[in-house]
């Protein structure tokens, strides 16, 4: 070959010229030919389940940059991005000199966007285009042709020791944080039972692993450990990319068989860490969760809580760990003792955290759905206090019945109360007309009243409510 030639990419076995060979034969040529192919793989950008898209659907749709071709023109924000591509490209031909620097954020949502399972082209389509526009730097390495590769991982802050690439650039990122060991691969479900708070009750310490680097771009630690007694997490720093990356990565190792799912049990193992703000507030003191974009805890909350929604599988990697964390004990009595109020303050806690969700909710759906303008809001608060002051004179007449006397009486009895039974009394006497009552007939006229009284209060909650 000559020096100055430029590299091929490893083709896909092509299947026979046969004119004769029906489509279907040349489509299974072509899946077979990509089984073991680095760079060229089947169903590698497919579109994601609604059950993992549904808590958070904003984190797999592009808001600036469209690549792939599952969201071309899919909005009008991204139509209106088309012109904007051309342009750049138009530029890019054009470059003179350095090149133009972009603010941060800018750059951050760009990442995001190229990090989307549904967003993504093959890589291989990356390698010819660098080919194209850098001729003269791809003819110094013949032999590895991985220069875009390496690009990709120093954006994103990936390791460089392996300059391979992959699928695509989301394939790459998790080849460059996850060791793929042979790991048991089993069906998805919390295996830590005790939260960041009842881990502390039982006499666990937790710290955590500090990371003094610092990076643009999230990265993930997985080198979780439990010895004697103390748990040492490493720091799990909250980004502007984070959960774009973390919620990616898992819909692309729920989409695979053979994908090692390290970012789907790791972040099973954090929801079951935490269960309630009360469990931020603690990771927050022991520097394992860094908020470095100032999220509130209702909206880390959700995001642990909801992460790892409609995964199916995960792998064992933190199984052993889990189980020792469920049966770990201290028995010290002062831990004993120190046990029962933290567990009792945790439970209060998190019972009043559940009613202010749901109160929360009610009263969302109560003022969309039912009281969308101020006069039906005070339609509703006149009915409200007519039902309540229904209710109280109900309440203060239920417990009074009046008896009345027979033809040849000359005043009312005095009221007598309910609270009577077959035990009590067997001769009720009216001491204002010194007529005797058996208990038969008292509890048939009791019987009769309470029966007036019914429809008495019936007919008011009718009128109240306006409900015919």
């Amino acid at each position: 070959m000559p020096s100055n030639s430029v590299p091929e990419d490893p083709e896909v076995p092509e299947h026979p010229e046969d004119p004769e060979d029906p489509e279907w034969i040349v489509a299974i040529d072509v899946m077979l030919g990509s089984l073991n192919h680095a760079e060229v793989q089947a169903c590698s950008i497919s579109s994601i389940p609604d059950e993992i898209q549904a808590p958070k659907e904003d984190a797999f749709k592009p808001k600036e940059v469209s690549i792939g071709p599952l969201h071309r023109r899919t909005t009008r924000h991204l139509q209106l991005m088309e012109e904007t591509k051309w342009l750049y490209m138009n530029e890019f031909l054009k470059r003179k000199g350095s090149p133009q620097q972009n603010s941060g954020s800018d750059v951050l949502s760009v990442l995001n966007d190229i990090t989307m399972l549904e967003n993504q082209i093959p890589f291989i389509v990356l390698k010819k285009l660098y080919r194209k526009v850098f001729p003269q730097s791809v003819r110094t390495e013949i032999e590895d042709d991985h220069r875009i590769a390496k690009l990709v991982r120093k954006a994103f802050g990936c390791p460089l020791d392996d300059s391979a690439g992959g699928a695509h650039i989301l394939n790459l990122m998790h080849l460059s944080t996850v060791q793929h060991d042979n790991v048991e691969r089993k069906e998805a479900k919390q295996e830590l039972k005790r939260c960041a708070t009842r881990l502390k009750a039982a006499g666990i310490i937790i710290q955590a692993e500090t990371d003094c680097q610092r990076a643009l771009v999230d990265k993930f630690n997985f080198k979780i450990n439990f010895s004697g007694g103390v748990l040492t997490i490493p720091q799990l720093h909250i980004k502007e990319t984070t959960e774009v990356k973390w919620r990616n990565l898992i819909a692309w190792e729920q989409s695979k068989i053979s994908v090692c799912c390290k970012y789907t049990s790791y972040a099973l193992f954090f929801k079951g860490l935490i269960c309630c703000k009360h469990d931020i507030k603690l990771l927050e003191e022991m520097k394992v969760l860094v908020n470095e974009v100032n999220m509130k805890n209702d909206d880390l909350l959700q995001l642990f809580d909801t992460i790892s929604e409609g995964t199916e599988h995960m792998d064992s990697s933190y199984s052993e760990l889990c189980g020792n964390l469920n049966m770990y004990r201290k028995r010290k009595m002062a831990t004993v003792l120190q046990r029962l109020p933290i567990i009792t303050w945790h439970k209060c806690v998190h019972a009043s955290e559940i009613m202010l969700y749901y109160w929360g909710n009610w009263y969302r759906l109560l003022i969309r759905d039912h009281i969308p303008t101020v006069w039906k809001f005070i339609g509703v608060l006149a009915a409200v206090v007519l039902l309540i002051l229904t209710i109280m004179q109900t309440y203060y007449e239920a417990p009074t019945i009046t008896i009345f006397a027979s033809s040849d009486s000359h005043s009312s009895p005095p009221l007598l109360r309910l609270g009577l039974n077959n035990k009590d009394i067997d001769v009720l006497v009216d001491p204002t007309l010194g007529k005797n009552y058996n208990k038969n007939e008292m509890f048939q006229m009791i019987e009769v009243e309470g029966v007036l009284l019914g429809v008495s209060l019936i007919g008011k909650l009718v009128a109240v409510t306006g409900i015919s």
